[in-house]
């Protein structure tokens, strides 16, 4: 199995070259591109899910409907439709990104 390979970006946001995960990880100098997604049903309630007890960062915390890393090349409307897909299994249509 290949490490993944995650999108770096600058202070403003904007790409700027890529690296493996566990380099990511152990450099905190290194600001890992990510994307998070709330998913809101009809009445305002949130879809929370709660992280994996073998996480590195927060294990069992309660987290954002969906969230992961941008990886290396991928736009972040691509890497919000695959981490819908992977983590919750569902085909995002349409996302309004706040910031």
């Amino acid at each position: 199995m290949r490490e993944e390979i995650i999108q770096l970006c600058d202070l403003k946001g904007r790409p700027c070259g890529t690296s493996p995960r566990s380099v990511c990880h152990k450099d905190p100098s290194l600001i890992q591109m990510v994307v998070h997604l709330m998913v809101m049903n009809s009445e305002g309630s949130f879809f929370l899910q709660k992280r994996a007890m073998n996480k590195e960062a927060f294990p069992g915390y309660w987290d954002t409907s969906v969230g992961g890393h941008v990886s290396g090349g991928e736009t972040l409307m691509q890497a919000l439709k695959r981490e819908a897909d992977e983590e919750i299994g569902i085909e995002l249509i349409h996302a309004d990104f706040v910031f």
